[in-house]
């Protein structure tokens, strides 16, 4: 306790022991009661002053004085508690000097000691009152504090979790959805505000600063994460887009290899359109497999295996239907250039067969003496002869004809007609009579677009179109 205590609770009983010696003289008696009185204003001045500092403390400084908030709050415990046995005591004076005690003070200054005791208990009772306050205060600052950290290391162990995810699954995993994204982002602050609100000490403030730290690292990973799963969600989005098409292009490939292998067509060129088209369509559909394969690469970690499975069921339906393609390509390169030769063929065959033509008489014999009928003849001979010399070139035009045949359907159109007319002809039937299903027909018959060749041999006497009587027959 103060010293002011002590020596009020001296002052207090030294009346009494005035009251005992009252008969050793008024002289002393007056001597020792001035004496008690300095030492009683000397008491409460001491008194006065100690309040006066404590609450001045109290009232103009800050909450927490120090770093060691738990020594602040033992130190104003104990004040307090020193506080409350100094109230004690000054009740306990209050009391002696209602009592016995105060019989031996006079009216006058017994009302002195009374009022200064009630105003110095008044005191130290506000003052007891604030150190409350302040204890209380300082306790649940501790008790703000230590929830403060408390979510402060657990949002730092939430934070370096979610960074430890974010770095195991950065090939095939999303970044955090942004509702937690933003959860993070409130405690962040919440606990910012409430370390501004505390006045951390610096150890605090440098755990907040290191998590708004790492939380910023964080922010800047799953950004990042962010930009690249958009861009690789966009590559496979266009890889699904490339694959559905892929599978569209190799369905309508089977579809085409499926049909009918023989081809309906009227004329060389629209071989060679057939051709083209079978060229673009495969060779998109090369160019599309090489696209989708690319896309795959690029994505190939966002792709589910169930995914990579049907891509590789694709590609190798593609790889078959293409093999398919080339041969029929090939196919079809044959059939243009056969055709084209027989067409050469052809040409030429007709060009020899007018020669042949124009060679032949056109009137009769005027008079029939031995030597015109001997010239006639030598003229059929002759003719004859360069029919025969002719007739493997018919042959190889026929059987060409017939690989044509068996490889197109020709529709019967002038230019086209000329195929199914070489075949009729070898077989010794007209075209006409074959179309119209006329298998009766003889040589001796009488046709209306017979070739003149045919017609001069019918007229001679030797019979000279036995020689080449599939020539004879054909229609130009």
């Amino acid at each position: 306790q103060p010293w002011w205590v002590h020596l009020l609770i001296v002052v207090f009983f030294v009346p009494v022991h005035l009251q005992a010696a009252s008969s050793e003289g008024k002289r002393a008696a007056s001597f020792r009661e001035a004496t008690v009185q300095q030492d009683l204003y000397a008491a409460v001045s001491a008194a006065s002053s100690w309040l006066d500092t404590t609450e001045n403390h109290l009232l103009s400084g800050p909450v927490l004085l120090s770093e060691d908030t738990h020594t602040q709050l033992t130190h104003l415990e104990s004040l307090n508690k020193q506080l409350k046995e100094m109230s004690r005591e000054v009740k306990e004076c209050r009391d002696w000097l209602h009592g016995g005690t105060g019989r031996v003070w006079g009216a006058e200054e017994r009302t002195l000691i009374e009022d200064t005791l009630e105003g110095l208990q008044e005191r130290m009772g506000l003052l007891d009152s604030v150190l409350e306050q302040h204890c209380d205060s300082i306790r649940d600052s501790l008790q703000e504090h230590t929830v403060f950290q408390n979510e402060l290391r657990m949002l730092f162990v939430a934070l370096n979790e979610s960074k430890h995810q974010l770095l195991q699954k950065m090939a095939g995993m999303t970044d955090r959805p942004a509702s937690k994204q933003l959860e993070f982002e409130l405690k962040v602050a919440e606990l910012r505000s409430t370390a501004d609100r505390l006045q951390l000490d610096q150890t605090s403030k440098q755990e907040l600063l290191k998590l708004q730290d790492t939380y910023e690292e964080l922010v800047l990973m799953v950004g990042s994460r962010r930009s690249s799963l958009n861009q690789g969600l966009s590559l496979k989005a266009q890889y699904e887009a490339a694959l559905l098409d892929l599978t569209e292009l190799v369905d309508t490939a089977q579809d085409k290899m499926a049909a009918d292998q023989k081809m309906a067509v009227a004329s060389v060129i629209e071989v060679q359109m057939l051709l083209d088209k079978h060229r673009e369509f495969f060779q998109f559909l090369e160019r599309h497999m090489i696209l989708t394969r690319t896309y795959f690469s690029k994505v190939s970690g966002l792709v589910a295996q169930r995914e990579s499975h049907a891509l590789e069921e694709t590609m190798t339906s593609a790889f078959n239907v293409l093999k398919q393609a080339h041969k029929r390509g090939v196919e079809l390169e044959g059939i243009l250039e056969s055709w084209r030769r027989f067409v050469e063929d052809y040409q030429a065959l007709c060009k020899q067969l007018e020669a042949v033509e124009s060679s032949i008489p056109t009137v009769g014999l005027v008079e029939e003496t031995e030597d015109r009928i001997t010239e006639r003849i030598s003229l059929y001979q002759r003719l004859k002869a360069s029919l025969a010399e002719h007739q493997p070139q018919l042959y190889q035009v026929l059987e060409e004809g017939r690989r044509l045949l068996l490889s197109v359907r020709i529709f019967q159109r002038s230019g086209c007609k000329v195929v199914f007319t070489l075949v009729c002809a070898e077989h010794g039937k007209p075209a006409a009579a074959a179309e119209k299903g006329r298998h009766s027909w003889s040589e001796d018959s009488t046709e209306p677009n017979q070739h003149s060749v045919g017609r001069a041999a019918d007229s001679h006497p030797c019979s000279a179109r036995k020689a080449a009587p599939g020539l004879i027959r054909l229609r130009f």
